[in-house]
């Protein structure tokens, strides 16, 4: 695994265009991820909510543990 020094020395090695490709790919794949992420918190909230409580069927409570 490369250390963060060698990555910024091969970035600099890159010409602008390439810099600017690699950046832009970057941020879409960390986008994705984060939207990703925020789908499957809102999964859980979900499958959180439909649930219910299997001794008073309430839909605000979940079992902990």
């Amino acid at each position: 695994m490369k250390t963060i020094q060698e990555i910024r020395n091969l970035f600099q090695e890159l010409t602008g265009a390439s810099q600017e490709q690699l950046l832009d790919d970057l941020l879409k794949d960390f986008e994705l991820k984060g939207q990703v992420l925020e789908n499957v918190k809102q999964e859980r909230i979900e499958k959180r909510i439909i649930k219910s409580c299997p001794h008073c069927s309430s839909t605000k409570v979940h079992k902990r543990g």
